[in-house]
């Protein structure tokens, strides 16, 4: 028997055979970090292969939850089983063979620019002027169009990552997001994008690791046509602007880069006609995939609200396997996100334990493609068992680091809807203390799956850790800066990292505290009154 397999039997054992705990037990005492383990060990396994989205290893790590699932006691989560299979068609960029030429000047591919996915042609190539567009942000309800008196049709328009300072920082994590952006570049006519990093973004992401990433391929879901969502046929061509090439965009007019970047960070990025020709030519293998959600429902028990589903969310795929570091090619995600599906897995244990169910329907949803754009979650709530009004909130979990003894919960879209307090409630009763978002420059709240939920008007929050330690000793600030420079979407986020057992402990008992209060609460959620999410999204679910 190979080591792989051993781990596997032996894992499987684990999670098949632990007891549980008494039902009298408060909920941390009855959460098992040996499971929790369990279940991180085996979805993070070299046998798995990062468990990319339309993988063989995906497919192993689905049917493993599966089995959990019904061990547990679920029931399917779908007309089909446990499996909601959804089609996908695959970008895989020739970074060396695709082209840039600025105003007559061949760049560098890898080093000067990095190519975006193209999902209409493998090989698509555009030539035409280039217009500066600030962020290339049109927010109505703030006054600002960064496409005022502007025209580029026909044109390529270079626009600057993010959106401006000076927005709340709901409007600016919204407006930030690049499908938006490509989305309202093409409706306005433009061929193709060049995308301009701000200073912000130049120390928040290194231009390495945007270089490894650019090696995964590109993903999008196909609608009942065979297209693909969220992909704008009108732009044939896009590229990522590395720091030192930024400076051949400005060589014909009157202001320079430092002064452009620094509009940018004043909040007031330039916009005018670049006076130069771009060609970009994109060289892409297109193909076809399937991936597959997997569902787990916990019936509900009153008679009148049983017909109302909770859905519990944590992403399971990761990345796959890429270019090696360090020797090691499989980026196996123990904590991004093996470590949310266990927490959801062992939270289902804990409910299917009570007494008595939930008053309402609680589906438990580990989803796929989440690395390439939220790509399951978006699927599933376009495609809902039940009709989405009848989706009364989503609870997500994703990648709480927990190296150290955490003092502290950081909810996502607390400030948003009702859930809140309710999130509070359940972490103080863990032990925790709420903090406010550690990194708001990361704008998190629209990059897990949570958001796919928000798009459609559904209450949602994203439970994660802070960075506060509970022991003095240990700076857990460092420790989560230390992660996410050194492994996120690496291969060393794998199983020698850390996970701290009385935090984990903690962590899923405020959330199974939270999923059954949302549960049994006779009101179902609201958005707050005034809230840019639930007017934007949901105002028929606003308080």
């Amino acid at each position: 028997m190979t080591q792989n397999l051993r781990v596997m039997w032996i894992v499987m054992a684990m999670a098949l055979g632990t007891l549980a705990m008494p039902a009298g037990a408060g909920p941390g005492d009855r959460v098992s970090a040996g499971r929790i383990m369990a279940d991180i060990t085996f979805l993070a396994d070299d046998l798995l292969e990062g468990r990319a989205a339309g993988t063989r290893g995906y497919d192993l790590a689905a049917r493993y939850v599966a089995s959990q699932m019904a061990q547990i006691g679920l029931t399917p989560g779908f007309d089909g089983g446990w499996f909601q299979q959804f089609p996908l068609l695959q970008s895989r960029v020739d970074q060396e063979s695709s082209r840039l030429v600025l105003d007559g000047t061949a760049l560098e591919p890898g080093e000067d620019f990095l190519t975006g996915k193209n999902f209409f042609a493998e090989d698509s190539q555009v030539s035409a002027p280039v217009v500066l567009a600030g962020f290339g942000v049109q927010a109505p309800e703030l006054g600002h169009d960064d496409y005022a008196d502007l025209d580029v049709r026909g044109r390529i328009v270079a626009i600057f990552s993010g959106a401006p300072s000076t927005f709340p920082n709901d409007q600016r994590a919204f407006h930030s997001s690049r499908t938006r952006k490509s989305r309202i570049a093409s409706e306005l006519g433009a061929v193709g994008v060049i995308n301009i990093r701000t200073r912000v973004d130049q120390e928040r992401v290194a231009w390495e690791r945007m270089q490894t990433g650019s090696a995964f391929p590109g993903m999008r879901w196909l609608d009942g046509d065979g297209r693909p969502r969220d992909a704008f046929a009108g732009l044939k061509g896009s590229v990522y602007l590395s720091d030192s090439a930024r400076a051949g965009l400005f060589a014909n007019v009157p202001l320079t880069e430092a002064q452009a970047l620094d509009a940018a960070a004043a909040g007031t990025a330039p916009r005018l006609d670049l006076k130069i020709e771009a060609q970009i030519r994109t060289l892409s293998a297109l193909s076809g995939a399937r991936s597959a959600n997997v569902g787990g429902l916990l019936p509900g028990s009153d008679p009148e609200l049983r017909d109302e589903w909770m859905v519990v969310t944590a992403h399971l795929d990761h990345k796959g396997i890429g270019p090696e570091i360090d020797g090691d090619g499989i980026y196996n995600g123990a904590y991004d996100n093996a470590s949310g599906v266990a927490f959801i897995l062992e939270a289902a244990r804990m409910i299917a334990q009570d007494e008595q169910a939930p008053a309402r329907s609680v589906l438990f949803l580990a989803v796929g493609a989440e690395e390439v754009g939220l790509l399951g979650s978006d699927y599933f709530i376009h495609h809902p068992p039940v009709p989405v009004d009848r989706i009364v909130a989503n609870a997500n979990m994703d990648m709480a680091i927990m190296t150290f003894p955490v003092a502290e919960i950081v909810a996502f879209g607390a400030e948003h809807t009702t859930l809140g307090p309710v999130a509070a409630k359940a972490a103080e009763a863990a032990g925790f203390r709420m903090a406010p978002d550690p990194m708001p420059e990361e704008v998190i709240f629209i990059r897990s799956d949570q958001f796919s939920f928000v798009k459609q008007g559904v209450p949602a929050i994203y439970m994660d850790v802070g960075t506060g330690s509970s022991d003095p000793t240990i700076d857990g600030e460092a420790q989560v800066r230390e992660f996410l420079t050194t492994h996120y979407h690496k291969p060393s986020d794998d199983l020698t990292r850390t996970f701290h057992a009385d935090s984990m402990r903690r962590f899923v008992a405020t959330n199974y505290s939270l999923i059954r209060e949302i549960a049994d609460a006779p009101e179902r959620p609201r958005w707050r009154k005034g809230n840019f999410f639930g007017e934007t999204f949901g105002p028929d679910r606003v308080e």
